[in-house]
């Protein structure tokens, strides 16, 4: 088990990971990116049962703009946790509050979509989504895709839904 937060003894602030007992994860401060309401989310590695991927964004400039990895080893050091890769850099620019993961169709493999934001004035709006996808042998580089209506808050949740198509 893992968990993430605010280390406010940090300056400047940033995330932090504890472990299931409730203890400062080493090498886990100063994670890049933000935790905003949907700006943070672990996703497992779809090859190995002990390593957890940590994905943050950017979302404001209090802290880094951009796309951040972080790879975690949680049952090494007697179920303690052991950070392999922090602050891997996908992009450098700001991103919606929104970041979404969802599971492939092979049942094994992830998807996560972080759509790309414009601060801080919020006109220009926006419809491009960076599309990552997770397998056993890591994080690809990402599909960018524009699609839907543009926006320009950065409010709101990215969903996502299964449609069943029965053949007759």
């Amino acid at each position: 088990m893992l968990y993430t937060g605010y280390n406010y003894y940090l300056s400047p602030v940033r995330p932090s990971l504890w472990n299931k007992f409730h203890i400062d994860i080493s090498d886990s401060g100063r994670i890049s990116g933000g935790l905003w309401y949907h700006s943070s989310m672990f996703i497992p590695h779809p090859g190995n049962d002990s390593i957890i991927y940590l994905f943050t964004i950017g979302v404001t400039s209090a802290e880094r703009y951009g796309f951040y990895s972080t790879t975690i080893n949680f049952k090494a050091n007697n179920d303690s946790g052991v950070v392999l890769q922090k602050n891997l850099q996908w992009n450098n620019f700001a991103a919606f509050d929104g970041l979404m993961g969802v599971r492939h169709g092979n049942g094994r493999d992830w998807w996560v979509i972080s759509q790309r934001w414009y601060p801080p004035s919020g006109q220009i709006g926006t419809n491009v989504f960076y599309i990552f996808k997770v397998t056993s042998q890591g994080i690809s580089v990402p599909t960018i895709q524009s699609i839907g209506s543009t926006h320009s808050t950065n409010l709101g949740h990215l969903v996502f839904f299964q449609m069943m198509v029965q053949n007759s």
